[in-house]
């Protein structure tokens, strides 16, 4: 029996019994070809770096300089979660007023969030007039709780898509349509509302801002929005 065993290994094919054998040799000394390996990766590695000019090692600076530019983000972060939760204000909507609030007529201005118009302003009249601008599309939404330097009765209302509301820094730009030569001075109120139905009810403040400059001048402005109110 043992003989017939032994004359059909000899009838292997020569490249099976190589197979056998490398098989074989692998799983009895798997940790020398894991070493091997290692060694492998070690010596691409060195060779790699030695040459800084290429492309590879390259591309392998820049994505250890970005995993410490995102390493370092993350560690100086605080209470990153939270601040991200906190914009995201649920049933309410952010409310901003322009408004000529000393009462001595201004110039008239295009209105610009983020670079986006959202409205004007007509203030050549000698009285505190000015307009509301609203963050959301729905026309029926009315402001029955005011809480604004100007009367809400004196204002023009605009409404914009909340879209263009940024987390964190927002740009709101005043550009001058027409110098009616009195200078410009007034407030800007920023508020989120609560929304009950139609109405807009219980303001909490998010910032108060002014503008002051010269006849026929822009005016730019930014304010932080990182949490529904101060």
């Amino acid at each position: 029996m043992s003989e017939l065993i032994s004359n059909k290994q000899q009838y292997k094919p020569w490249w099976m019994r190589i197979i056998q054998s490398t098989s074989f040799f692998c799983f009895r000394y798997w940790w020398f070809v894991w070493l091997l390996f290692l060694l492998f990766i070690l010596l691409f590695s060195l060779k790699c770096c030695h040459n800084n000019a290429t492309d590879i090692c390259r591309d392998k600076y820049n994505f250890i300089e970005k995993l410490k530019t995102i390493d370092s983000l993350l560690y100086n972060c605080c209470d990153c979660e939270l601040a991200e939760k906190a914009v995201d204000c649920p049933s309410r909507e952010l409310v901003l007023q322009v408004c000529n609030s000393n009462m001595a007529m201004d110039d008239n201005f295009d209105v610009f969030l983020n670079g986006q118009l959202i409205g004007q302003l007509d203030l050549a009249v000698n009285d505190n007039v000015g307009s509301i601008f609203i963050a959301s599309m729905n026309s029926g939404l009315v402001i029955t709780e005011p809480d604004f330097t100007c009367p809400i009765s004196k204002m023009k209302v605009y409404r914009f898509n909340p879209k263009i509301v940024h987390f964190g820094e927002n740009i709101l730009e005043m550009r001058n349509t027409r110098n009616n030569g009195n200078n410009n001075e007034g407030s800007i109120d920023i508020r989120n509302y609560l929304r009950q139905g139609v109405k807009l009810v219980a303001p909490c403040k998010v910032t108060d801002l002014a503008y002051n400059m010269n006849s026929g001048s822009d005016y730019t402005v930014t304010f932080n929005y990182t949490r529904c109110c101060e």
